[in-house]
C-alpha cells in the first residue's frame, strides 16, 4: 500500500514540490515526502534544513534541532545552518547557544541580515535593549525588506516604555505595505495592549475590504472583534464567506462561535445541527454546545459538554489542569474547562492533519543521526 507522499510525489522530487504538498495536502504529507527524500539523499543539507523548518512550524523544536545540527555538519561553511539553529535554540530557551550560532553565522557571512536579527532577538530577551537595537539597525541596513527587524524594533521600544513610538513605527511601515503579516500582528497586538482596540478593528476591516479573499485577515479580524466584545463584526464576515460559497468547514465553526457570543443561540443551534455526523466533528459539537450553556449561565451543563469534548479526543481527566478546582466558582470552572477542551481539540485536529505520532519522531531521529543526546 502506497503512502500519501508516494502518491503525491512520484518519480523525481524537489523542495518546490514539497512546498506544494504542504500547501495542498498538509504538513504531515510534506513531512513524509521529506523523509522519503532524506532516505534517498541522507547527506543533503538542503533537505535537512527544509525538514527543520517544517518541524519548527509544528513547534517540534527538539527534532528540528537534530535536523539542523546534521545540516551544519554536512555544510559547515553555509551560514543558513547556524541561523536556523540559532532561532530553534531561542525556542528551546537556550539563549547562550543561540547567540553562539548567530555569531558563527556572522563569521561565515558578515552581511547576513538574519544572523544580526537573531543576535538582536537574544539581546532583547536578555534585556540589553540598546545592543539589541544596534543589531536591528544593522539588519535593516543589510536588508530593508526584513519585516521581522521592524517588528523587533517596535517590541524593544514597547518594552522600554516607548509605546506610542512603537505603534507609530509599525503604522508607518503598514502605510507603505499593509500586507506585511508579521508587522500587522505586532501592530494589532500593541494597539490592543494599549486599549486602542477600535483602531485595531478599523485597520483590519480596511484590510479585508482591500482583499476580501484574504482569509487570514478575516480570521484575525474575527478573533480581535470577539475578544473585544464585538462579535457581530465576526458574524458579518463569516456569513459573507458562506454566502459567497467560499467557506471551509472551519469558517462555519467560527461562525457558530461568533453567533453564540453575539447571543444568536437559535441560529447557532441550527448551524451546529448542519455540521454533520462525522466522528471527528463530535468534540467540536460538544465544545460549541458547552459555549451555548456557558452563555446561558448553565455552567454545570457547560462543564459536562466540555468534559465530553475532552473525552472524545481521549483527554477526559483534567483535574490536574485546574478544571475541577473545588475552590473555584462554577463560572471559573466552566472557563477552565472551555480552555482545556478547545486546546485539546486544536491539538487533535493538528495531529489528524499532520498524521504524526511517536513513530514519526523516532523516524526523524533515525534519519538525522540516531538518538538525541
Amino acid at each position: 500500500m502506497s503512502t500519501l507522499a508516494e502518491e503525491v510525489v512520484p518519480g523525481p522530487r524537489s523542495l518546490t514540490q514539497i512546498r506544494a504538498i504542504a500547501s495542498q495536502q498538509g504538513e504531515g504529507a510534506a513531512e513524509e515526502a521529506l523523509l522519503r527524500m532524506l532516505k534517498d539523499e541522507p547527506n543533503s543539507p538542503d533537505v535537512l534544513m527544509a525538514l527543520a523548518r517544517l518541524l519548527s512550524r509544528q513547534k517540534r523544536y527538539e527534532d528540528a534541532a537534530k535536523a539542523v545540527e546534521k545540516a551544519i555538519l554536512l555544510a559547515p561553511l553555509d551560514p543558513r545552518g547556524p541561523i536556523g539553529a540559532g532561532f530553534i535554540q531561542i525556542r528551546l530557551e537556550q539563549r547562550k547557544r543561540a547567540a553562539e550560532h548567530f555569531a558563527e553565522a556572522i563569521r561565515l557571512d558578515p552581511n547576513s541580515a538574519p544572523a544580526h536579527l537573531g543576535l538582536a532577538a537574544v539581546q532583547m530577551l536578555d534585556e540589553d535593549y540598546e545592543t539589541a537595537l544596534r543589531f536591528c539597525d544593522r539588519a535593516i541596513d543589510l536588508d530593508p525588506s526584513l519585516d521581522r527587524a521592524y517588528e523587533l524594533v517596535a517590541r524593544i521600544n514597547f518594552r522600554q516604555g516607548r509605546k506610542d513610538l512603537a505603534i507609530a513605527e509599525l503604522k508607518a511601515i503598514l502605510d507603505e505595505d499593509p500586507t506585511k503579516q508579521r508587522v500587522v500582528k505586532a501592530y494589532i497586538r500593541l494597539l490592543r495592549s494599549e486599549g486602542r482596540s477600535d483602531e485595531a478593528i478599523e485597520f483590519l476591516e480596511e484590510a479585508v475590504a482591500r482583499k476580501p479573499e484574504n482569509r487570514k485577515a478575516i480570521d484575525q479580524l474575527a478573533r480581535v472583534a470577539i475578544r473585544e466584545g464585538r462579535p457581530a463584526v465576526a458574524v458579518r464576515h463569516y456569513r459573507k464567506l458562506i454566502e459567497d460559497g467560499s467557506e471551509r468547514r472551519t469558517d462555519r465553526v467560527r461562525l457558530i462561535a461568533a453567533l453564540i457570543e453575539n447571543g444568536d443561540i437559535a441560529e447557532a443551534n441550527a448551524e451546529i445541527e448542519a455540521l454533520g455526523p462525522q466522528r471527528w466533528m463530535q468534540p467540536i459539537v460538544h465544545a460549541l454546545r458547552g459555549n451555548i450553556a456557558r452563555k446561558n449561565g448553565a455552567y454545570e451543563d457547560a462543564i459536562s459538554n466540555y468534559r465530553n469534548a475532552c473525552a472524545e479526543v481521549g483527554t477526559a481527566d483534567a483535574a490536574e489542569e485546574g478544571g475541577d478546582n473545588p475552590e473555584a466558582s462554577p463560572e471559573e470552572r466552566a472557563e477552565a474547562w472551555k480552555k482545556r477542551a478547545f486546546a485539546q481539540i486544536r491539538s487533535a485536529v493538528r495531529e489528524r492533519r499532520n498524521r504524526r505520532g511517536p513513530e514519526r519522531g523516532r523516524q526523524i531521529r533515525r534519519s538525522v543521526g540516531g538518538k538525541r543526546s
